[in-house]
């Protein structure tokens, strides 16, 4: 008789992620997380140029992009992941997030702004996710610090760029991965809460959280092309060391651009 074979896929990704970190490669890693359906794919599929519409994420879903390199130099790679399940999937951010490509990785938490209360929720759950898987990888590699210099080292120059002369650099934490967050579908809280008070009010929480966690934060939807723009720039910056020129906007009145190290 022939035996069944059981595969564990996302082991097995796990594991060619773990070899391609150990073989030296240089790669990007740009993970998107968030609620269903609040606007994963339609970020990555604008970043990609694809026009067609999206459909549902199933589980952890993989592409890749490639970026051309000055001539005699290898070409970029950006690995580029969604998962989805809504918060149910959260363990799989072991997959994408390694020591060896933390200070190669970026995370992006997509929130869903045409229910506010579920996209604080939402942002607080993926914090602490992140948060968390993040601290056990930089434990493991505090834990070999000779073997791991370099990545300790890139991590700390990472983080020193943006906030070392800040004013709040010793009340902000930054995640120790490059972190975006989206406040995604504005037009539709905007429409649903159009008083100038309630815009002020959510766009100081999002604020504060993100300014707080070290992250970037863009309010943005599908239709706006200005804020879409913006998105993808910040998506290019992590994802091929592009440098945006990217001017931030915190007015409430307004959908709010404030990148990493631009607020207060």
């Amino acid at each position: 008789k022939r035996r069944a074979m059981t595969v564990d896929i996302f082991a097995a990704a796990e594991e060619a992620q773990r070899a391609s970190c150990e073989g030296g490669s240089n790669d990007t890693q740009v993970l998107l997380v968030g609620a269903k359906q609040a606007g994963k794919s339609t970020l990555m599929r604008d970043f990609l140029g694809q026009t067609d519409d999206p459909k549902p994420t199933a589980a952890l879903e993989y592409r890749f992009a490639r970026r051309s390199a000055a001539t005699g130099a290898s070409s970029r790679v950006a690995n580029l992941w969604e998962l989805g399940g809504g918060t149910q999937l959260a363990e799989l951010l072991r997959v994408v997030l390694m020591p060896a490509n933390l200070c190669r990785s970026t995370v992006g938490i997509t929130l869903d702004m045409s229910s506010p209360n579920d996209a604080l929720e939402t942002l607080l759950f993926w914090l602490d996710a992140v948060r968390r898987h993040v601290d056990v990888c930089e434990a493991q590699l505090r834990a070999d610090p000779n073997a791991n210099a370099g990545a300790l080292q890139s991590l700390k120059r990472r983080d020193g760029d943006v906030w070392e002369k800040h004013a709040d650099a010793a009340a902000v934490r930054p995640m120790g991965v490059a972190l975006l967050i989206f406040a995604h579908r504005w037009d539709l809280f905007e429409a649903a809460f159009p008083e100038p008070e309630a815009h002020k009010l959510a766009t100081r929480a999002l604020r504060y959280f993100a300014h707080l966690h070290g992250a970037s934060l863009i309010c943005c939807h599908h239709r706006d092309k200005q804020a879409m723009g913006s998105a993808r720039s910040l998506l290019h910056k992590h994802a091929f060391g592009a440098s945006p020129n990217l001017s931030p906007q915190l007015e409430h009145s307004r959908p709010v651009l404030a990148p990493a190290g631009a607020d207060s």
